[in-house]
Protein backbone atom coordinates (compact mmCIF):
# COMPACT_ATOMS: atom_id res chain seq x y z
CA UNK A 1 0.00 0.00 0.00
CA UNK A 2 1.26 3.31 -1.28
CA UNK A 3 1.59 6.14 1.92
CA UNK A 4 -0.47 9.63 1.13
CA UNK A 5 0.72 12.85 2.24
CA UNK A 6 -2.55 15.06 1.77
CA UNK A 7 -4.04 17.51 4.13
CA UNK A 8 -6.75 19.64 3.50
CA UNK A 9 -7.37 22.69 6.39
CA UNK A 10 -9.97 25.33 7.21
CA UNK A 11 -8.84 28.31 9.39
CA UNK A 12 -8.68 31.78 9.39
CA UNK A 13 -5.82 33.80 8.76
CA UNK A 14 -3.87 35.24 12.13
CA UNK A 15 -2.03 37.91 10.53
CA UNK A 16 -1.39 39.24 7.09
CA UNK A 17 0.11 37.00 4.92
CA UNK A 18 3.95 37.99 4.10
CA UNK A 19 5.52 37.98 0.29
CA UNK A 20 9.23 36.66 0.54
CA UNK A 21 11.67 35.73 -1.80
CA UNK A 22 14.24 33.16 -2.49
CA UNK A 23 18.06 33.65 -2.95
CA UNK A 24 16.87 32.18 -6.00
CA UNK A 25 14.83 35.44 -7.37
CA UNK A 26 11.47 33.19 -6.55
CA UNK A 27 8.53 34.35 -4.59
CA UNK A 28 6.81 32.44 -2.11
CA UNK A 29 4.33 33.39 0.22
CA UNK A 30 4.40 32.57 3.88
CA UNK A 31 0.63 32.51 5.52
CA UNK A 32 -0.13 31.54 9.10
CA UNK A 33 -3.79 30.02 10.02
CA UNK A 34 -5.74 28.93 13.09
CA UNK A 35 -8.12 25.94 12.65
CA UNK A 36 -10.42 25.12 15.88
CA UNK A 37 -11.33 21.87 16.71
CA UNK A 38 -14.64 20.88 19.34
CA UNK A 39 -13.66 19.11 21.90
CA UNK A 40 -16.44 17.51 24.01
CA UNK A 41 -15.98 17.19 27.78
CA UNK A 42 -18.36 16.27 31.29
CA UNK A 43 -18.07 18.82 34.13
CA UNK A 44 -18.33 17.47 37.33
CA UNK A 45 -22.29 17.26 37.22
CA UNK A 46 -22.12 15.14 34.29
CA UNK A 47 -23.09 17.92 31.69
CA UNK A 48 -21.23 17.82 28.48
CA UNK A 49 -19.18 20.90 28.36
CA UNK A 50 -17.87 22.50 24.85
CA UNK A 51 -14.47 23.76 24.35
CA UNK A 52 -12.52 25.24 21.33
CA UNK A 53 -8.68 24.27 20.73
CA UNK A 54 -7.24 25.85 18.44
CA UNK A 55 -3.98 24.51 15.88
CA UNK A 56 -1.84 27.24 14.78
CA UNK A 57 0.08 26.20 11.85
CA UNK A 58 2.26 28.12 9.06
CA UNK A 59 1.37 27.36 5.45
CA UNK A 60 3.70 28.13 2.57
CA UNK A 61 2.63 28.95 -1.12
CA UNK A 62 4.78 28.81 -4.13
CA UNK A 63 1.92 29.81 -7.04
CA UNK A 64 -0.39 32.60 -7.42
CA UNK A 65 1.30 34.29 -4.75
CA UNK A 66 1.04 37.52 -6.07
CA UNK A 67 -2.84 37.60 -6.13
CA UNK A 68 -3.40 35.60 -3.12
CA UNK A 69 -1.07 38.29 -0.86
CA UNK A 70 -3.12 41.09 -1.94
CA UNK A 71 -5.88 38.83 -0.91
CA UNK A 72 -3.98 37.58 2.57
CA UNK A 73 -5.60 39.44 5.73
CA UNK A 74 -5.73 38.94 8.74
CA UNK A 75 -8.85 36.93 9.77
CA UNK A 76 -10.23 36.22 6.50
CA UNK A 77 -11.13 32.49 6.39
CA UNK A 78 -9.54 30.26 3.56
CA UNK A 79 -9.01 26.47 2.86
CA UNK A 80 -5.58 25.06 2.24
CA UNK A 81 -5.12 21.84 0.43
CA UNK A 82 -1.43 20.67 0.37
CA UNK A 83 1.16 18.30 1.84
CA UNK A 84 2.04 18.07 5.31
CA UNK A 85 5.81 19.17 6.00
CA UNK A 86 8.00 19.02 8.94
CA UNK A 87 11.41 20.72 10.08
CA UNK A 88 13.47 19.28 12.30
CA UNK A 89 16.56 21.37 14.45
CA UNK A 90 18.21 21.30 17.79
CA UNK A 91 18.23 24.43 20.03
CA UNK A 92 20.19 24.06 23.23
CA UNK A 93 20.13 20.60 22.89
CA UNK A 94 16.60 20.35 23.45
CA UNK A 95 15.03 18.40 19.24
CA UNK A 96 12.59 20.60 18.16
CA UNK A 97 10.20 19.68 15.46
CA UNK A 98 8.11 22.52 13.41
CA UNK A 99 5.25 21.00 10.96
CA UNK A 100 4.09 23.25 8.15
CA UNK A 101 1.45 22.84 5.27
CA UNK A 102 3.32 23.54 1.50
CA UNK A 103 0.29 24.44 -0.17
CA UNK A 104 -0.79 23.67 -3.74
CA UNK A 105 -3.92 25.25 -3.58
CA UNK A 106 -5.43 28.21 -1.64
CA UNK A 107 -9.39 29.08 -1.34
CA UNK A 108 -10.68 32.47 0.16
CA UNK A 109 -14.06 31.22 1.65
CA UNK A 110 -14.59 34.93 1.11
CA UNK A 111 -14.73 37.05 -2.04
CA UNK A 112 -12.75 40.11 -2.14
CA UNK A 113 -14.36 43.26 -1.56
CA UNK A 114 -14.90 45.28 -4.44
CA UNK A 115 -11.54 47.39 -5.56
CA UNK A 116 -13.55 50.68 -6.30
CA UNK A 117 -13.43 51.96 -3.33
CA UNK A 118 -16.80 54.12 -4.10
CA UNK A 119 -19.63 52.53 -1.98
CA UNK A 120 -21.99 54.24 -4.17
CA UNK A 121 -21.70 52.73 -7.24
CA UNK A 122 -21.49 48.29 -5.84
CA UNK A 123 -25.04 47.36 -6.39
CA UNK A 124 -26.14 45.03 -3.21
CA UNK A 125 -29.41 44.15 -5.24
CA UNK A 126 -29.55 40.89 -6.63
CA UNK A 127 -30.12 40.29 -10.53
CA UNK A 128 -32.23 37.42 -10.24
Amino acid sequence: MADVNSIILTGRLTKDGELLEMTNGKKFLKLSIASNRTITRKDEKGENVYESKPLFIDVLVFNSVEYLSKNAQKGKPLTVQGILDTKNWEKDWVKRVSFSILADNVVFMLPPKAETGDKENVSEDIPF
